[in-house]
């Protein structure tokens, strides 16, 4: 995860979907209307693929066989044929819906370049590599692929041919079709809003705050509460999650102590508690 890079801090909202609300098993992504899994390879963790690739056939009825915690109704991303029928852009290099650096109509291209703020291989002079290329963030999620080049499956086929589909590749963010009979990888999604939204109640926020007794102190003198910068991963999330919903009076990690008002604490501790959506890994249903 990478703080400031995309948009995912702010159109990602964690979903519970095994009934255990301390684990996060998707992302509702709220700018496209759809629903990933948490684990962008679920097809290999939970043994249905020894690897997670499979041809389209065999990845379409994946995903629409899937139930997860009594939700049903699964799919492959789409993409947007447009135009003609097929392949259509005046360069490759700033594609319409094939190529590299799409930003809309493909649902996994607007996740790599738009919510992830991941780069292609090329920029759109056609220049590569370009500095910082490839899946340099793949924000809250897991096993996306990249090794060997990976395409993952769209479940859009390829109006020209009947024998290709749509793929999407996160390692250089090119947009493309392939032969259906390939080995690919699927990353399963639902359309709208599924699961439960991952909101802490005031106890468990509570909760949170004397787990957090070792890092947080009362200076009764100064009335006001102290981080001890000791941690400074934990550090940054807390500055990402505070700065990001406006509470200015966190200051810069890169003072020994950083102060906030004692009157702001408990939005602060409920600021705390959102961002354990977007700091832990994804669940596996059915695993401890």
């Amino acid at each position: 995860m990478i703080p400031g890079q995309g948009t995912w801090e702010s159109t990602l909202r964690g979903r519970d979907l095994d009934g255990n609300a301390a684990t996060i098993e998707a992302y509702y992504d709220t700018a496209q209307n759809i629903t990933w899994l948490a684990d962008a390879n679920y097809a290999r963790t939970t043994g249905y693929d020894a690897d997670g690739k499979m041809t389209w056939a065999t990845a379409t009825a994946w995903a629409a066989g899937l139930n997860i915690g009594g939700v049903t109704g699964w799919r492959l991303p789409t993409t947007v044929d447009v135009g003609n029928d097929g392949v259509t852009y005046t360069s490759e290099y700033q594609g319409v819906d094939a190529g590299y650096n799409i930003t809309t109509l493909s649902e996994m291209s607007r996740m790599f370049y738009v919510t992830l703020g991941d780069k292609a291989y090329y920029n759109t002079a056609g220049s590569g590599p370009q500095p910082g290329w490839g899946l340099t963030n793949a924000g809250p999620f897991s096993n996306v692929e990249v090794v060997d080049n990976a395409e993952y499956w769209s479940g859009t086929g390829y109006a020209p041919n009947a024998g290709y589909a749509w793929t999407f590749k996160f390692n250089t963010g090119l947009q493309n079709n392939h032969l259906k009979d390939a080995l690919g990888p699927a990353w399963a999604v639902h359309s709208g809003d599924v699961g439960v939204s991952v909101v802490p109640v005031p106890a468990a926020v509570w909760l949170l705050g004397s787990g957090l007794a070792g890092l947080f102190g009362m200076t009764r003198a100064r009335r006001r509460f102290s981080v001890d910068n000791s941690n400074p991963t934990f550090l940054r999330c807390c500055s990402l999650a505070l700065h990001r919903r406006g509470l200015a009076a966190l200051h810069g990690l890169g003072f020994r102590r950083l102060h906030f008002n004692p009157r702001r604490t408990p939005r602060a501790l409920r600021q705390l508690a959102l961002l354990v959506q977007f700091h832990r890994p994804p669940h596996v249903p059915g695993t401890r």
